[in-house]
């Protein structure tokens, strides 16, 4: 019975492992979308604002 009861556990603890492994690698995926998503949006941000001051410049 002892036996048994030490295999479950082991069973349970290699599956939280595993469980704990795909959460970090989705928290990694997660902060790398963010990170190129900020980095488009700084990109749009520049030459938008590039834009209106050529705009501006040609108008005067």
């Amino acid at each position: 019975m002892n036996d048994n009861n030490q295999k479950n556990l082991d069973s349970i603890e290699k599956r939280l492992n595993e469980v704990e492994k795909q959460l970090s690698s989705q928290n990694k995926r997660g902060k790398r979308i963010k990170f190129i998503f900020f980095v488009v949006l700084a990109l749009f941000l520049m030459l938008f604002l590039i834009g209106i001051a050529q705009f501006l410049k040609s108008g005067s």
